[in-house]
C-alpha cells in the first residue's frame, strides 16, 4: 500500500483503518513519515496526529517548537558573547562605565589620590569581567540543558509516556465483540433456543495495529518541529543580513553623503507644499481705481465756470454729462438761494434761465 493512499485518512486511527485493516505495523509507520515530510509547519504537524492522541501531544509538539527557538536564539547568544570576551568587551547588558567618585583638588593631584582613582576603576573592571564570564557559563549551561531536552532519547520519553496514558484511556472505545455459537446446538440437529450465543469484548486487532505504527513513528513527530524550526531560523537570518546589507547601501551614497529619514521626510514635505502653492487669481490681484472723466473749465473771457466749451477742429460745443437720476433743476433747487427782494427777482430769473439755458426771454418795457 501506498503512502498516498492512506494520507488523507491520517487524522484519524478509525478512517485510516476503513482504508485498509490489513495494512501492517511498518507500512502505517511509513505512511506517517511521509505526511511529516510533507508537513511545512508546527500546525501541520500536530493536525497528522490521529485524533484519539491529538489533545495530549498537541501540547508536547508546540512544547518542542518553543525549545527549538530559544536553542537557536541561545547560540546566536552565546556566538557574540565569545566574539566580545575575546576582544575584551562587553554586550549591552552590562554597564562599562565606572561609579564616579569626587575627590578635592589637592587629593585628587596627589599620589595616594590618584591611586585611589586607578583603584577604583580597576576594581570595577575585575567585577564586569568577573560578571562577564559568569554570565557567559550560566548562558552555555543553559543552551545545554535545553539541546539535551531535544534529543531523540530524551523526546521519546516525554512523547512515549504521553502517548500511551493517551491509548490506554482510547482503547474501551476500540473494542469488538467476539461471539461464539458452540452452546447453541444441543445436538447436530436440535438447536436450544434459550440459550444465547457468548459473547467476549476483545480490543480491535486492526486499531492496536495503527496505534503500533503510530508509535512507530512517534519520535519523528517532534524531531520535524525542530527542522522546520531550524529552516525558519535560517530564513530570518538570510532576511535580517539582507535587510542590513540594504540599509548601509542607502546610508551612504556616492562621496559618502548620508542622509537619514528625517532628512528624506523633510524633502517630501518641502516638495508636496512647493507643489501645492496655486497662483493668485485674478481677482485677488489689486485693481486700479476706475478711470473718470474729467472735463476742463472753460474759463475764456465773458464764459462762466461750466460752461460748454467749443471744440477746435469742429466748432461745436461738448456738455459735461449730468448725474444719473438728476437733472439740473435738482442740482439748482438742492443749492441754498439767498433771499431776493421782488424789486430783483426778475433780474435773478434771468439769471438763472441763462446759467441752465432755459430761461424765457425777458419782456419788453
Amino acid at each position: 500500500m501506498s503512502p498516498s493512499t492512506l494520507a488523507p485518512t491520517l487524522s484519524s486511527a478509525g478512517a485510516l483503518l476503513a482504508a485498509s485493516s490489513s495494512a501492517s505495523t511498518d507500512a502505517i509507520a511509513a505512511t506517517y513519515a511521509a505526511a511529516l515530510a510533507a508537513a511545512g509547519d508546527t500546525s501541520a504537524v500536530v493536525a497528522s496526529v490521529p485524533l484519539e492522541l491529538r489533545g495530549e501531544l498537541s501540547p508536547l509538539l508546540w512544547a518542542v517548537h518553543e525549545r527549538a527557538r530559544r536553542s537557536h536564539e541561545l547560540t546566536k547568544l552565546v556566538a557574540s558573547w565569545d566574539l566580545l570576551s575575546s576582544k575584551g568587551e562587553y554586550p549591552p547588558q552590562f554597564s562599562v562605565k565606572a561609579p564616579a567618585v569626587q575627590f578635592s583638588k589637592a587629593f585628587a593631584s596627589s599620589d595616594k589620590g590618584k591611586e585611589a582613582v586607578a583603584g577604583l576603576r580597576k576594581s570595577h573592571q575585575d567585577f564586569l569581567t568577573s560578571s562577564f564570564k559568569l554570565a557567559l557559563t550560566d548562558k552555555k549551561d543553559e543552551l545545554l540543558f535545553v539541546r539535551t531536552t531535544l534529543t531523540p532519547e530524551a523526546l521519546w520519553t516525554e512523547f512515549s509516556t504521553s502517548a500511551r496514558g493517551a491509548i490506554k484511556e482510547a482503547r474501551t472505545a476500540h473494542r469488538i465483540p467476539e461471539v461464539s455459537f458452540e452452546n447453541l446446538w444441543t445436538d447436530e440437529s436440535e438447536m436450544d433456543v434459550d440459550a444465547g450465543p457468548e459473547v467476549k469484548w476483545v480490543e480491535d486487532p486492526s486499531w492496536r495495529t495503527a496505534m503500533e505504527g503510530f508509535l512507530t513513528a512517534l519520535v519523528q513527530f517532534p524531531l520535524r518541529v525542530i527542522a522546520l524550526a531550524s529552516v525558519a531560523d535560517l530564513a530570518s537570518a538570510k532576511k535580517d543580513a539582507k535587510k542590513r546589507e540594504l540599509a548601509a547601501t542607502a546610508a551612504t551614497t556616492q562621496g559618502d553623503f548620508k542622509i537619514d529619514r528625517k532628512s528624506i521626510e523633510k524633502l517630501v514635505s518641502e516638495a508636496v507644499a512647493k507643489s501645492s502653492k496655486v497662483a493668485p487669481a485674478d481677482s485677488d490681484k489689486k485693481k486700479p481705481p476706475p478711470k473718470t472723466l474729467k472735463f476742463k473749465k472753460n474759463e475764456a473771457k465773458g464764459k462762466g465756470a461750466g460752461a460748454p466749451a467749443k471744440s477746435a477742429a469742429t466748432g461745436s460745443t461738448s456738455t459735461a454729462p449730468k448725474p444719473m437720476g438728476t437733472s439740473w433743476r435738482t442740482s439748482l433747487m438742492s443749492t441754498p438761494i439767498a433771499y431776493i427782494p421782488p424789486p430783483a427777482k426778475k433780474r435773478a430769473r434771468e439769471s438763472m434761465g441763462n446759467a441752465g439755458g432755459q430761461g424765457k426771454k425777458p419782456r419788453k418795457g
